[in-house]
């Protein structure tokens, strides 16, 4: 497996891989490619953007037939004296989950952000789902200061 900085020429590929994980279980959401694409090319092309893909390799030299196995998206905030990140997307196809992938996506991204000015790292997951587990195994901690407030339906759609 390689890991290298994202592209915006490899988001294309991404948002199959984000389609293709967020419509498998446990999450079974319906995403289209197109919702895929628009959500990725908005956080891709927001101001401080940072992101990492793993690509399959056996031989650690990129071809043409290595493919995108997973991606990690976020984006540095002003906060007080220093900046956040906010891991906006996150995600390993299926078959590649539970093997290290995500593991080295993650601390990839860390490692990128230590000589910024980046005091802490947030995201948002579902505490039922597997991913918890996995943020919980690389560090993270729930926030027992914040709670998520959310209002559906507000565009009378």
């Amino acid at each position: 497996m390689i890991v290298r900085e994202m592209e915006a020429k490899d988001l294309p590929e991404c948002a199959e891989v984000f389609q293709q994980t967020f419509s498998s279980p446990p999450w079974n959401e319906a995403w289209s490619l197109s919702d895929s694409t628009r959500r990725l090319d908005y956080f891709f092309n927001s101001q401080a953007a940072s992101g990492y893909i793993a690509i399959s390799n056996a031989n650690q030299q990129i071809s043409d037939t290595d493919r995108i196995i997973g991606f990690i998206l976020g984006q540095a905030e002003p906060f007080q004296n220093s900046d956040l990140f906010h891991i906006r997307e996150f995600c390993v196809l299926p078959e590649y989950q539970n093997q290290g992938a995500g593991h080295i996506l993650l601390k990839t991204l860390e490692g990128s952000l230590k000589p910024a000015s980046i005091s802490a790292i947030y995201l948002l997951t579902d505490k039922k789902l597997p991913a918890a587990g996995f943020y919980q195994n690389n560090g993270y901690g729930q926030n027992n200061n914040l709670t998520l407030y959310s209002k559906s339906q507000i565009s009378g759609k």
